[in-house]
């Protein structure tokens, strides 16, 4: 005998869908479509709201590293002027080191004094 084929049990029966059933689901996407769409927008401002106090900080560090800089260039002119106000004053330095190694004692000047006025 041949075998029979067995149709499978299903709990229910399915009926074709109707225009009905496809505009609910398609509701309910648009739904949350929507709900979506406004927490993207949501996000959206969010994230511009944070940028635009990072920009604002950025602008702020921006500023303080111009002062910075200037307070730099301001020290460079002092050091600049301390270099050379230093040669200048060793300089002078070596000069008079020079004058005091040939210095006369007041000793001496008292005793060349004393010989010139005796010759008289």
């Amino acid at each position: 005998m041949g075998a029979r084929k067995k149709k499978a049990v299903t709990g229910t029966a399915h009926a074709a869908p109707t225009g009905a059933e496809f505009t609910v689901v398609l509701e309910d996407l648009r739904s949350q479509f929507k709900v979506f769409g406004e927490s993207l927008e949501g996000l959206r401002e969010e994230m511009h709201s944070r940028f635009e106090q990072v920009d604002a900080r950025f602008a702020q560090v921006d500023a303080r590293l111009a002062q910075g800089d200037s307070r730099f260039d301001k020290v460079d002119r002092r050091l600049d002027l301390l270099q050379t106000a230093v040669l200048d004053n060793s300089g002078e330095i070596r000069e008079l080191r020079g004058d005091l190694a040939r210095k006369v004692d007041r000793d001496e000047v008292v005793s060349i004094v004393d010989q010139a006025l005796a010759r008289r």
